[in-house]
């Protein structure tokens, strides 16, 4: 929300490389005028929970760097507590589209599938608050899962007879697969 804009812009104002915009994360990020594949940290704070995670989650994925880091923070709990705080609110049951009827919460094992599926890592790191069934908030990085094709194609083959049949044959598969070969 660019309502927190006015308060961050006093608080950074020492910061000159500070950028705000509004990311509408149900929506393609490309579309809202973001640079794809730009950003070495992206902070989400409680806003994929209500959401489809998985949706949510690959859209935020166009705008990290094959380096990047994601790291969110979101309500996580078996208590209905927060049900209880934020249920008046009708974004809070958002949820429901993808089952969830009685609360928004994702607990770690649905997360880390939701990032697995949106193309990152899984759930690398996951720092609870406090132990079940006290626990109410997580804290999850990942990073973007590296695709063969992002990779950098390039391999040297070491052998003292490069045009013997097994080096040969070996380079050969190589280059057919459009790796470059030195030898």
């Amino acid at each position: 929300s660019d309502g927190f804009f006015s308060q961050a812009r006093k608080r950074c104002a020492n910061a000159p490389n500070m950028d705000f915009k509004t990311l509408s994360i149900s929506k393609d990020a490309i579309m809202q005028g973001f640079t794809p594949a730009s950003y070495d940290l992206i902070l989400a704070p409680n806003v994929c929970i209500n959401l489809i995670p998985e949706e949510t989650l690959a859209n935020l994925l166009t705008l990290l760097k094959l380096d990047g880091i994601l790291l969110l923070t979101e309500i996580s709990t078996v208590t209905r507590t927060p049900s209880c705080i934020f249920g008046n609110f009708s974004g809070w049951w958002l949820g429901e589209a993808d089952g969830r009827t009685w609360e928004p919460d994702v607990l770690p094992e649905r997360w880390d599938a939701g990032l697995k599926a949106a193309g990152y890592t899984g759930a690398e790191q996951v720092v609870s608050d406090e132990e079940m069934p006290y626990q109410m908030c997580l804290t999850i990085l990942s990073r973007p899962r590296k695709r063969r094709e992002d990779l950098d194609k390039k391999v040297t083959v070491l052998c003292c007879e490069p045009y013997q049949n097994l080096a040969s044959g070996l380079i050969s598969a190589l280059r057919q697969a459009n790796w470059e070969v030195a030898s």
